[in-house]
Parts: C-alpha cells; sequence; structure tokens
C-alpha cells in the first residue's frame, strides 16, 4: 500500500531520513541548523484545517466579523 503524502512525511520525520530515501533513491541533503524539521501544515489539527477551509470560503464582510469574533475569544485581551 502507498502512503498519502501527509503520512510519508510524518514517517521521514520519525525515521530521520527523506522521502527518497524511503522511496530507494538518492539521499536527502543535511538540513541547516535551526531550521524547523516539520513541513508548514503537517502539524495543524484536524480541527484547525477544517476551520480554515471553512474561513476560506466565506466573503470578505463575514470574514471580518469572525476575526472580530475571534479577537474577542482570545485570552489576554
Amino acid at each position: 500500500m502507498t502512503p498519502s503524502v501527509p503520512t510519508l512525511m510524518r514517517l521521514c520525520l520519525a525515521l530521520g531520513s527523506g522521502p527518497h530515501e524511503l522511496m530507494g533513491f538518492a539521499p536527502m541533503a543535511p538540513q541547516a541548523p535551526g531550521a524547523s524539521t516539520v513541513p508548514p501544515g503537517l502539524k495543524d489539527t484536524p480541527e484547525e484545517r477544517r476551520l480554515l477551509r471553512l474561513l476560506a470560503r466565506l466573503n470578505r464582510p463575514r470574514l471580518r466579523v469572525v476575526l472580530r469574533l475571534v479577537a474577542l475569544l482570545v485570552p489576554g485581551r
């Protein structure tokens, strides 16, 4: 069975290797010190991804209303 791309990336992170290595291709180049090892989007929870998909469907005025509501809900404001 072939894993999905997010699953493949999680496997790479867990094993400390690149996708090319796992698929039998050339090894991955070493990363710069301090660089993030988790690609953007893979740290998001399913709830965060669902929220972003729903927000993307809103028109600009409704998005502004949601932004104001969220600003009120954030602690420390």
